[in-house]
């Protein structure tokens, strides 16, 4: 059985390997009025990706100072860093390790204290993020920096790359006549499971041969 799960596994990396006529273009679609849930400056926003990312997923905004269009689609490209905007930090601009650490269990709807019901924290957590990554000054009380604090100890450290942590990535956007529009979290897949969706063979690891 595990040789044929390796012969499979080969299959699907020289598929990737072989030359694609047609595939999908790395875009995503920004909500009309951004989605439901989206309230103040910021997200949350609602994207649905096509080509290397698949869905509809929920996301907040890295950068100050750029903007997204509702009902529109742009171009992505995955990143580990925001580039080419924003208020403050470098440029590339890293994830910060406090950044991934919120965005990573507020997409697992695991946040504690995120009112996922309705809106009440959705600025707040905007707010955390974008002082994270030096986009604006301190914003007083926010439960969201408290939580990263007690993760990292102080800001320093919650403003660290975070190194693809969580497989929290930057969605660096743009679109004709906006070559730097605004970059955006996702959480991304691992790269065999990418594979496997692929293809449709999730699972497979699981599988035992009956004797």
């Amino acid at each position: 059985m595990m040789k044929r799960l390796v012969f499979i596994l080969c299959a699907v990396v020289a598929l990737f390997s072989m030359p694609i006529g047609a595939a999908a273009l790395d875009t995503v679609y920004v909500a009309p009025g951004y989605g439901s849930r989206q309230v103040g400056i910021g997200g949350e926003f609602t994207l649905t990706a096509s080509g290397s990312l698949t869905g509809t997923f929920q996301t907040f905004c890295i950068e100050q100072g750029e903007y997204l269009s509702a009902n529109a689609t742009y171009n992505y490209v995955i990143n580990s860093a925001a580039v080419q905007g924003g208020v403050g930090g470098p440029d590339p601009d890293p994830i910060s390790k406090g950044t991934a650490y919120l965005f990573y269990y507020f997409a697992k709807g695991t946040l504690a204290g995120y009112d996922y019901a309705g809106t009440t924290k959705t600025q707040e957590l905007q707010n955390a993020i974008w002082y994270l990554e030096q986009e604006i000054g301190d914003p007083g009380v926010n439960q969201f920096l408290t939580a990263v604090y007690a993760q990292y100890g102080n800001l320093d450290n919650a403003r660290a790359d975070a190194n693809g942590l969580f497989g929290v990535a930057a969605l660096n956007l743009s679109r004709e006549n906006d070559p730097f529009a605004q970059d955006v979290l996702v959480v991304t897949p691992e790269p065999l499971t990418m594979i496997l969706l692929g293809f449709g063979l999730v699972g497979l690891a699981g599988l035992r041969r009956k004797e």
